[in-house]
This record gives C-alpha cells, structure tokens and sequence, in this order.
C-alpha cells in the first residue's frame, strides 16, 4: 500500500502511530487556555460550492476538541516569529493521528480533529481561513477540507485509489496532491472543490510531495523515476510547469531527497535529505534540512544532529524554517524552528508522543 510521503520520510501520517515507547514524564498543563476558535485570527469564509463532478461529501466527525495546552518552552517567546505565529503539525498524543494547532508566542496548543481514524498532513489556504488535509476516516486516504477552527469538515475526494499530501496553490483555486487512482502514485491538481482533477506527471515511477512555487507558476515535487537499479531507495526534486509540462530535475544524487518548500519570495527550496546511510521506510532517525537555490545550486546543510530533520515549512517572512526532528532519546518527534542558515533552534513542542508535520500559517 502506498502512503504518505511522511512516512515514507520516516514520521507518523500512517504507520508510526504507537510505534516509539511512551515516556513516564510528562509535560506541565496550565489550568486554563483559550477556545481554539478564538486561536483563528480570520473568520472562515465559504468555499466554493462543489461541482456535480466532484461529488465531496461532508463528514459527520466529532466536533473538534481541545487539547491540554501544553506549555510551550520559554525560548520560544519573544517575538522570534514575526508572521503569523501559527502552525498546524500533527500528532498522536491523543491515542491516534489528530491535526493540532500551535501559538508560537506560547499561548498555546490546540486540538482541531477528533476522529477514530487518521488525521494529518494540514495545510492553509493562502488567505489562511480554512485547512486542507488528509484522513482515512471513510475508509482510506482521502482529501478533506476545514475551517480553522476544525469545524465543517468536508469530503473533497473520492477516488479508489489514495489520495494524500494536500498542498492549497498560491492564488486559492486550486489544490495539487499524490494519488493512486491511475495505478501509480502521481501529482495531481484539482479545484479547491474537488471538481476536475488532473494528472500532471503521469510517470511510471513513484512522484511525490508536491509544493507550489509562490507565484503559482512552478510545482517542485519529489520523485524516483531517476533512481538506479541498485539504489532504489534513492530519489531526486524535480521542478515543473504548473501545468505539468517542463520538467526538470534539481537534485542528482544517490541519497534521498523530498519535502521541498520554497520560501516565501521563491528563491530558495528547504527539503529532506537523507544520505541513505541505513534510513529506510518507517525508520524515525536519520536525515537533515537543507537549503538551496530554486535552481538546485548551493545546497546548504542547515541541521547538524544524527536524528536531523524533516517536513520543513517556511514562516511567511522567510525567517524561520519549522520542522520535525526525534532530537532525544525516545526517538519521539518534536517541533523545532531555525534560522534558514541553521542559527538559532528553537523546541516548540514537548511531548512524550510524535509531533510531526509542520505548516506555518499565511501572513495575517
């Protein structure tokens, strides 16, 4: 079965939920938080009706909860971030794979799903009113859509095969993703409501991780259809047209290369990579962040620890990169952030299950 690039990477989406042991300790609970609607600085607005072609259908979930806000590390107050101060990750801190949302300032953490099966890989729309995201709860990977608040959970696909890594276009009319419908995972694009659904790499290896250029223009992605005979477990980014067309590839090695993120004034991609020095699907240790050019030029290693990192997410102003390292002895995942020249860690999360899956939220 094909799954998430997140576990592919190594992090939770499907498989790793209760794989790593449970800590004894855990961490302090103020008394008190506020509402996670009140966490939203934007009231959702609708989404566009969908098409009799689309057919979405609208979840039944649970409404969403809160979860106990746990309290976030001094070091990560004081203004460090300077857009929007919002993540979405997900975890399975609540017994299974939910999609929270954390308050960089510390005000706190807060639970959106509430649903028996898999929540996970969240993702904004770029006027930051509603969150596309994955879950199996009708059975297998499909897309939905929510507000911030984790309310109005609808269905946005419906195929046979799995549909998984949601990713909302620059200018909100579109959303691209990986699905399996064609037999063979690929990128795909579709309108925000589900309607019109287009392959656009049609290859016969597996692509996946798609990621918009910030002017819509360009979608970089990553894909093993470069991969030598005797290094299957090596991959490459490549770089296309929005449309499909054009593709070139950026990196050319026999590591694994995946996660890519442009910065927000397009000029830079963070990405995973992983040298292939014992990581393997559903391993939780190994890999670093990187920076290059758009261009794939001047790759730089911006972590230095063994356990690394991976998912990256740009804030809004390009100051700050967040993503998920298991940077302790429990081979648990947390939420960092760092300068994109790699000064400055910051833990964001601390909790005895895996945090993973980082989204910075839009500019305000």
């Amino acid at each position: 079965m094909f799954v998430s690039k997140h576990i592919a990477a190594g992090a939770l989406a499907l498989l790793l939920l209760n794989a790593c042991g449970t800590p004894a300790t855990s961490t302090d609970q103020p008394s008190a938080q506020p509402s996670a609607s009140a966490a939203a600085s934007a009231e959702p607005s609708a989404i566009p009706s969908p098409s009799p072609a689309s057919s979405p259908v609208e979840s039944s979930s649970p409404a969403p909860a809160e979860t106990a806000a746990a309290e976030t590390p001094d070091t990560a107050s004081g203004g460090r971030v300077s857009s929007a101060g919002r993540i979405l990750f997900s975890s399975n801190r609540d017994g299974n794979e939910e999609i929270y949302l954390l308050l960089v300032d510390g005000a706190g953490e807060f639970r959106l799903t509430s649903n028996d099966a898999v929540d996970a890989s969240p993702f904004w729309s770029p006027d930051g009113t509603h969150i596309v995201f994955m879950s199996t709860r009708d059975g297998d990977p499909e897309i939905y859509v929510m507000n911030t608040d984790g309310g109005e959970q609808t269905r946005l696909t419906t195929s046979a095969g799995n549909d998984i890594d949601p990713v909302w276009s620059p200018d909100g009319s579109q959303i691209a993703f990986v699905s399996e419908r064609d037999g063979n995972p690929d990128v795909f694009v579709m309108n925000v409501d589900g309607s019109e659904p287009r392959n656009l790499t049609q290859n016969a290896a597996r692509d996946f991780d798609p990621a918009w250029s910030p002017d819509g223009t360009k979608i970089v992605f990553a894909s093993y259809r470069d991969a030598p005979a005797d290094k299957s477990a090596a991959n490459d980014l490549y770089i296309m047209n929005a449309d499909g067309s054009q593709v070139t590839r950026l990196t050319n090695d026999l590591a694994r290369n995946s996660g890519p993120a442009f910065s927000p004034d397009g000029t830079r991609i963070a990405f995973d990579y992983f040298d292939g020095g014992g990581m393997v699907d559903g391993d939780i240790a190994g890999g670093e962040i990187y920076v290059m050019n758009a261009d794939g030029s001047d790759q730089q290693q911006i972590t230095s620890e063994e356990t690394g990192g991976r998912g990256p997410s740009w804030s809004a102003d390009g100051a700050r990169i967040a993503f998920a390292s298991a940077r302790n002895d429990n081979s648990t995942f947390e939420i960092f952030t760092i300068n994109p020249d790699g000064s400055d860690l910051v833990k964001l999360t601390d909790n005895p299950a895996n945090d993973a899956e980082p989204a910075y939220a839009p500019a305000p």
